[in-house]
């Protein structure tokens, strides 16, 4: 089944590059899947009703405005910086300090199923 995504060998074959920029995964004031992240302690986060809505606008964009953009064509995706939060200028924001905690937001975000 073709799913519109391609890999690195299929580039050729691309019309279409859909371009995200500053998910800032692993940020509590950033989109956040709305069944949350297991922490690497054991624990779970839970995102905020404002990170539930970011994630609704996020659904919209993959279910609605990427299929009437790439009209049922191939395309890539293009992290454009800052795909995580990371640990910087004192914030207090980052859901964890442990970095594997925020890329699993962005992972999660960005899972082939969840893009499609």
């Amino acid at each position: 089944m073709d799913n519109g995504i391609v890999g690195p060998r299929q580039i050729n074959d691309v019309n279409n590059i859909i371009v995200v920029s500053d998910i800032h995964g692993g940020c509590k004031l950033a989109v956040c899947p709305p069944d949350g992240i297991d922490l690497d302690d054991g624990g779970k986060y839970i995102p905020s009703p404002f990170q539930i809505k970011l994630y609704a606008m996020w659904r919209n964009f993959w279910d609605e405005w990427v299929p009437f953009a790439v009209r049922g064509e191939r395309y890539c995706i293009v992290v454009n910086g800052d795909a995580v939060e990371g640990v910087h200028h004192r914030a207090t924001t980052p859901i964890s300090h442990n970095m594997g905690d925020q890329c699993k937001v962005t992972m999660k975000l960005l899972d082939r199923k969840s893009v499609v």
